[in-house]
């Protein structure tokens, strides 16, 4: 499957699928993502997580730009997003 048909059928499955994972909650959809791609990689600016897969840059409203977001595990390993992440 590739990356944008699964973020497709998330973003469609419920109502507000786009504000909640735009709106707090860009950890836990990378942590999705990361499901179905084991090579995944979220990226961080501070504000908001988008994942990145095989080169590509996406969140849940599809492929997006990476502009100033850091490698999260690398330049953000304490950072507050993930506290509230999915467990392992």
């Amino acid at each position: 499957m590739k990356p944008e048909k699964l973020i497709k059928t998330i973003r469609h499955s419920f109502i507000g699928a786009d504000k909640v994972y735009t709106n707090g909650s860009c950890y836990q959809f990378y942590k999705i993502l990361k499901c179905a791609f084991p090579q995944a990689k979220a990226y961080y600016d501070s504000n908001h997580v988008i994942t990145e897969i095989d080169g590509k840059f996406y969140d849940i409203t599809g492929e997006v730009q990476k502009n100033n977001h850091l490698l999260m595990d690398e330049h953000y390993p304490n950072s507050s997003v993930k506290k509230n992440q999915i467990q392992d």
